[in-house]
């Protein structure tokens, strides 16, 4: 049984007993935080997929209306499928339900929000652009109405220039000196240029670490708990609760000690194999179970939808 099969069986076990609203409340936030954030990992803890991605999107939904971030990254899934109606529904959805979001962590920042308008708008000029094709299939139609192929000239321009505009800034840039966006090819070429810096990459279909031109492949907890690590942690220490971290936890938000250590010693491990210091990562136990990270040069690269933060 999956993670969100028992979610979802205490979830409806819950349901039945109205003495339980709090209990109810923390089993839902957990299964809708492993839908939206897990769902596309699903059945595999390597590789990205798409339908379960958009399968586990469309659960959270039904557990949680009003969720922007869910319909957000379901806007950017239809878009990639051209299916540009359906994601011009999901974009508005998003922007439409961003003060009716329950959970902060599930509205948009400010560069969602900027990207979910730009993704709105481009849905809507391709379905002009679609209906004006079909009006050119219907040529007398056409004459008699007076609409003319040139008229759809500006249409294409402008719609070719926030396609380039997009791919352009699909990707984000993440160094200690601040946040840039970039195109996928650009990314790619940063892997191999950067010296004596840690690329952490969120591709399209797999999550990397590389360093000094060796490269491991990481589960997406492992890349995950990687970019909280280099964000976060070499300005203080690493806890079990850390809020940043997203080894699963159970129904009280909680997470075993053991868990975290054997989840960091896995870490741990992918960094030994890219040849980095072995005490990159050091256990303080002196302090209880903490973590410090030491400093050193980075890179993280995702598609700009794939973040909440």
């Amino acid at each position: 049984m999956s993670l969100v099969e028992v979610y979802q069986e205490l979830y409806n076990r819950l349901r039945k007993r109205p003495d339980d609203g709090r209990e109810l409340q923390s089993i839902r936030s957990l299964l809708v935080s492993t839908l939206v954030e897990h769902g596309t990992y699903l059945k595999t803890v390597y590789r990205r997929n798409d339908r379960w991605a958009k399968e586990s999107l469309q659960k959270a939904l039904r557990y949680e209306p009003d969720n922007s971030i869910a319909h957000y990254r379901l806007g950017f899934l239809a878009y990639k499928e051209k299916e540009y109606a359906e994601a011009q529904v999901h974009f508005q959805q998003a922007l439409k339900l961003q003060d009716r979001c329950g959970e902060k962590q599930y509205r948009l920042n400010e560069q969602q929000l900027y990207y979910a308008n730009m993704y709105l708008a481009n849905s809507s000029l391709h379905m002009a652009a679609q209906a004006y094709e079909r009006l050119g299939k219907l040529p007398a139609a056409a004459e008699r109405e007076g609409v003319a192929g040139t008229e759809l000239s500006p249409l294409y321009e402008l719609l070719g220039r926030n396609e380039a505009f997009l791919e352009q800034h699909a990707f984000c840039q993440i160094t200690r000196d601040g946040r840039a966006t970039c195109s996928k090819e650009e990314c790619e070429d940063a892997l191999a240029d950067r010296s004596g810096t840690i690329m952490l990459y969120f591709g399209n279909r797999e999550t990397s670490l590389s360093y000094e031109g060796r490269e491991v492949a990481l589960t997406q907890n492992q890349g995950y708990a990687m970019r909280h690590f280099l964000l976060q942690a070499a300005d203080r220490p690493i806890t079990a609760n850390d809020g940043g971290l997203v080894f699963y936890r159970d129904a009280h938000h909680e997470m075993k000690s053991s868990t975290f250590r054997k989840n960091i010693e896995r870490l741990r491990n992918q960094l030994a194999e890219l040849a980095l210091d072995s005490h990159l990562v050091t256990l303080q136990t002196a302090r209880g179970m903490v973590y410090d990270f030491r400093y050193a040069p980075f890179c993280i690269m995702h598609r700009v939808d794939d973040f909440c933060d």
